[in-house]
This record gives structure tokens, C-alpha cells and sequence, in this order.
């Protein structure tokens, strides 16, 4: 495509201009002449009939109409206007240039009309008596009150044109003066306005590859140095929101990837414009693969797709739980949404979805409504034996001393059994309680000594169940603990390992240090726990075997007090065990240099 000088481009152009310029004046000039013109013809025909209304009223009830013919003609060699004076009903009665009796009826003539009705008529028609076109003003001729007749005047509109066509003539001429004149003056003032545009071209070339330090020089005239100065201002302005966008979508990226919280957004046609590393992360779908891609293609969950459609049909934020199903275990996702809006438009523009991952909080809701369950249940069991016991009593076993001695034995160990169980709730109460208000108060300490005070309470147990306890601890195996949690969490693991331990076995309590970490383990030669129990054997009222736990006396919160417990000592609790050769239960703590 060829290409051609601005020069040839610029002065043709403002020739152009200066030729429609001149064009729209004439044009404008002409028109306002011809209504001028036409102004003030009608101006003089309306103050010459008014002003002939008067002698013509005088006239008017005479029989002769020649008076009236003769003062119609005076007026026309006066004025040069032709004069008609008609009588009520149309009837012509004097003319200036023609014979009433052979001009018809001019009741239907507008302006005869308008006069008739007491105002000052006007209109410009072609005259079929003297074959051409008039401007017609006709004034009422009033006596006592009343409109007698009509004086119209009338001026051909002929000498309008011709006046127009004289002012034609002189404007055309002036007009090609001023282009002949324009025609250096536009190529001269295009040159000095080529010259720095040249310059600007240059540095708007640098701009354009990204050099945002390079500045246009000022030229000498205001408006092409003011266009100068506002480009260098907008150089620097770009650079700086250039800078700003690219900080805040660093800003933006890392908000977004910081959030624990999904985050996809949508277009108007479920299209993904964006979406984060959590919305990654819970969907389980690539950023880089699923961009641009359909809703629908990228997430297969019918229900986001409702809730996404929803949104854009709405006028509010929409929320809604959904559940994603991954392999054997469903995730559970709370989803927050809003539209987003085009400026000046009730079109939606797309949406935000927020993903809040809730399976944590669905399975402690599921755990406290278990707890609720299971501590109604093992408070019912005691106290309904309590109250069928003593009911027993009252009914009168009191009276059988060896019965009611049996009874009172199986309340009092009902009883404990209850008050085991409030104590284990209390205590399990208190160091949750203290966990959450950091109340729990660790102090650097050896282990020896905490675990020799468990050992040494529970030697008596052992002895009657004729199982040996063995203990080892190294003197400089110390922690951070709280020693009477860390006693409470010991006593429990070692009285389970001898409730259910076989006569004659023994149970080892053994402090060993690996890296960084403390592992008080406590060993026993009994039944052992099937694998399916372990993940859950430290739930609360979880027993493997219901029936011989109670049997035990145990209230199935001891071994839920010992995972908290460790947990606000910052460490943990395992378990390992193998069906007929026993269990090891080991809390893990951090270890002190």
C-alpha cells in the first residue's frame, strides 16, 4: 500500500475545511438575506393595509365604488403594492390592478379569512389574475366596533430574488478572494506544524517499544508545546500505571494465593477467567488447563453449576453447600457467590464464587452430636440401675439383709462408675477449657519424677492383678509440661494397660529421645486392638469392646483426656498393637536441649 506525505494529507484538508466554511456562510448569508427581505416585505404590507383600513372605512358605505377603485390605485402608485379592498362575504369591491367585477368570490382565500376573524392575515400564493406568485397581507377595516371589509395588500416576491441573486454574486467573489488568499496561507502554516510533528514521531516510537524515560522536545508555538508537555506528562503517567498495575496484580496474585479460601471467576457465559492455588487445591483441577475453559467442562459438580447459573439470574449474592466426591471420602464446601457488575449496566458482567472448605467443621458437628448421644447414654445405664435398685429396696428387698447388701453393692458401684465418668468429663472439660485461654502452664522439668509418682499410685493395682511394672527413664530426659496433665495422661495409659493385661504379664513404661522429640511409651502383653479401631480409638465413648469395658470400669474418655493432653504440650499420641500380643500407646513431646 503506497504511502503518502502528511503534507498532501494535511493542506488539502484544511483547504477543504476553508472551502466548507465559506460554502455554509454564503449559504448561511443567502438565507438570512432572503428571510430579512421577506420580513420586512410583509412588515411594510401589514402597515400599509392598517394604515389604509382607515380612509377605506370611510368609503365603504357609499353606493359608488368608484372613489374607492380610484383611492386603491393612488395607494399602488404610492407604494407599489397592489391593493384590494373586499366587502363582507368575499365580494371584491376595488382592486389596483384589475377590474372587481371580473374577480371571484374571495371568501375562501385564507388570509381574507383571518382578517374577517378581527387579526392581521398573511400568506404567499400564486395569483391566477396576474399570473404570479404575491406575498397577500390582509388587515380588517373595523366601524363602530365591527369589521366591515378587508384592505389586503399585495408586492410580488419576484424582486426578492432578484436581490438574493445580486447578494450571491458579491459573497461567491469574496469567497474565491479568501480561497485564492488560503492556499499559500494553509501550505505555509501545514509546514510549521509538520517540522515538530516529525520530532514527537520519534519519541512516540520509543514510547510505544516501552522506553517510558524518553521526553518530547518542546516546540516554539503554545498549543503543539502544550500537546508536547501533556505527551511527556503522559509518559510518565503510563510508566507509573504501568508500574502500579504490575505491583498490584503481583499484590492481587498474592492475596489470592495466600487465601485459604477458592476463589472462581466467571463470565456471563460460565467461561473461567481466574481462579486460585485453594480453589486449585480443593477442586482438584489445574489452573493453567481449566482457564477459559467452561464451568461445566472444567468442575464436574452439578450443583456449583446451579449455584454459578443461579447468581447470574439473581440480583443478590447466593450461597449454598455442596459436596464433592473424591473416591471414598466426600469434601464438604461452603460457596458464597455474587455477580459482578459492568459500570452503567444491568447486564451482569460474570460472577465470584468463594469455596470455604467446611468437612472439619461437618465432622465436629457430627463428633458433638455423638458426644451428646453417647453421654446420654452412658449416664442412663448408671443412674437406671441406681433408680431400679433402690426402687428394688423400696418395695421391700430393704427387709432381706442379704439382698439388699447385693443391691447396695451394685449401687455404690454404679455410683463410682457414674462419678468416674463426671470426673472424666470434668477433667476432659477443664484442659480443653485451658487449652483454648493458653492456660495451660509448662514448665521445664525432668520426666522422672511425674512418671515415678504414676508408677508408684498404680503398684498396688498391679500387685493384685499380679502383673509387674517396669519403668525406665534417663535422669536428663526433660520437656516443657504441665505436671499434672502430663501425670493424669500417663496414670490413664498404664491403668488401661493393666486393666487389660493378663495376669502374670508385664506392662513397661520406657522414656526414649529420637531427634528432637521425648516418646514415653507404655507397653503391655494383652489382647491387642484390631487395625479398623485404631483410627478412632481416641474419640470420645469409643470402645472396641463395649461390654467388657464397662466390665473394666473405664468410662472411654480416658484416652481421649490423653490426646488432648499432648496436644497442649505440643505433641501428640500414637498407638501401635497386634491382635494377641498387645498394644503400645506413646505420647510424643518436644524435646529440651
Amino acid at each position: 500500500m503506497s504511502r503518502h506525505r502528511l503534507i498532501w494529507k494535511l493542506w488539502p484538508s484544511y483547504m477543504l475545511a476553508v472551502i466548507v466554511c465559506l460554502a455554509v456562510t454564503m449559504y448561511a448569508s443567502l438565507e438570512t438575506a432572503r428571510s430579512f427581505l421577506e420580513q420586512e416585505t410583509v412588515r411594510d404590507l401589514k402597515r400599509t393595509a392598517e394604515l389604509l383600513a382607515l380612509p377605506f372605512a370611510e368609503q365603504l358605505g357609499d353606493a359608488d365604488r368608484t372613489e374607492l377603485q380610484e383611492m386603491c390605485r393612488e395607494a399602488d402608485a404610492r407604494s407599489g403594492m397592489r391593493i384590494t379592498v373586499i366587502a363582507p362575504g368575499g365580494l371584491v369591491l376595488a382592486d389596483s390592478v384589475a377590474d372587481p367585477a371580473r374577480m371571484e368570490n374571495h371568501a375562501n382565500r385564507p388570509e381574507i379569512q383571518q382578517a374577517f376573524a378581527g387579526e392581521v392575515g398573511q400568506e404567499g400564493r400564486f395569483s391566477d389574475t396576474l399570473r404570479e406568485t404575491l406575498i397577500y397581507v390582509a388587515a380588517p377595516i373595523h366601524r363602530d366596533g365591527k369589521v366591515i371589509g378587508v384592505c389586503r395588500t399585495a408586492k410580488p416576491v419576484e424582486y426578492l430574488a432578484e436581490v438574493r441573486q445580486l447578494l450571491a454574486h458579491r459573497i461567491l467573489l469574496g469567497c474565491l478572494v479568501a480561497v485564492l488568499v488560503g492556499i499559500p496561507f494553509t501550505l505555509y502554516i501545514s509546514r510549521r506544524i509538520l517540522t515538530p510533528i516529525r520530532l514527537m514521531q520519534g519519541v512516540a516510537a520509543r514510547l510505544t517499544k516501552g522506553d517510558f524515560s524518553a521526553r518530547m522536545p518542546l516546540p516554539e508555538t503554545s498549543e503543539l508545546a502544550g500537546l508536547a508537555e501533556a505527551m511527556n506528562a503522559m509518559a510518565a503517567e503510563l510508566a507509573e500505571r504501568i508500574h502500579s498495575a504490575v505491583q498490584q496484580r503481583e499484590e492481587l496474585a498474592a492475596i489470592l494465593s495466600s487465601m485459604s479460601e477458592g476463589l472462581i471467576a466467571i463470565d456471563r457465559d460460565l467461561q473461567i477467567l481466574r481462579l486460585n492455588g485453594a480453589a486449585e487445591r480443593l477442586l482438584q483441577i489445574s489452573r493453567t488447563e481449566t482457564l477459559g475453559m467452561g464451568l461445566v467442562e472444567a468442575i464436574r459438580n452439578p450443583a456449583l453449576h446451579r449455584l454459578a447459573q443461579e447468581v447470574l439470574e439473581s440480583e443478590g449474592p447466593v450461597e449454598a453447600e455442596i459436596v464433592l466426591h473424591n473416591g471414598s471420602e466426600d469434601s464438604f464446601l461452603q460457596v458464597r457467590a455474587g455477580r459482578l457488575a459492568l459500570p452503567g449496566s444491568t447486564v451482569p458482567g460474570g460472577a465470584v464464587m468463594v469455596l470455604t472448605d467446611i468437612t472439619r467443621l461437618k465432622r465436629l458437628e457430627n463428633l458433638r452430636r455423638e458426644f451428646a448421644a453417647n453421654v446420654s447414654h452412658e449416664l442412663r445405664t448408671p443412674v437406671t440401675s441406681i433408680l431400679g435398685f433402690v426402687e428394688t429396696l423400696r418395695d421391700g428387698a430393704i427387709d432381706e439383709r442379704e439382698d439388699a447388701l447385693r443391691f447396695l453393692e451394685i449401687i455404690h458401684a454404679q455410683a463410682t462408675r457414674l462419678e468416674a465418668l463426671i470426673n472424666d468429663l470434668l477433667s476432659l472439660a477443664r484442659i480443653e477449657k485451658h487449652g483454648e485461654n493458653n492456660m495451660v502452664h509448662l514448665v521445664r522439668m525432668p520426666l522422672k519424677g511425674p512418671l515415678t509418682n504414676v508408677m508408684t499410685s498404680l503398684a498396688e493395682a498391679a500387685a493384685k492383678r499380679q502383673i509387674k511394672l517396669e519403668f525406665e527413664c534417663p535422669p536428663k530426659a526433660e520437656a516443657e509440661i504441665s505436671a499434672g496433665l502430663f501425670e493424669q495422661a500417663v496414670h490413664n495409659l498404664v491403668d488401661n494397660a493393666l486393666k487389660y493385661s493378663d495376669e502374670g504379664t508385664t506392662v513397661r513404661v520406657n522414656v526414649t529421645r529420637q531427634d528432637n522429640e521425648l516418646r514415653i511409651a507404655v507397653a503391655d502383653q494383652g489382647s491387642g486392638i484390631a487395625a479398623e479401631h485404631l483410627e478412632r480409638l481416641f474419640e470420645r465413648f469409643y470402645r472396641v469392646d463395649k461390654a467388657r469395658s464397662r466390665d473394666k470400669g473405664g468410662t472411654g474418655l480416658g484416652l481421649a483426656i490423653v490426646k488432648h493432653v499432648a496436644q497442649y504440650h505440643r505433641g501428640r499420641v500414637e498407638v501401635q498393637s497386634e491382635v494377641g500380643k498387645g498394644s503400645v500407646f506413646t505420647i510424643v513431646l518436644p524435646a529440651v536441649a
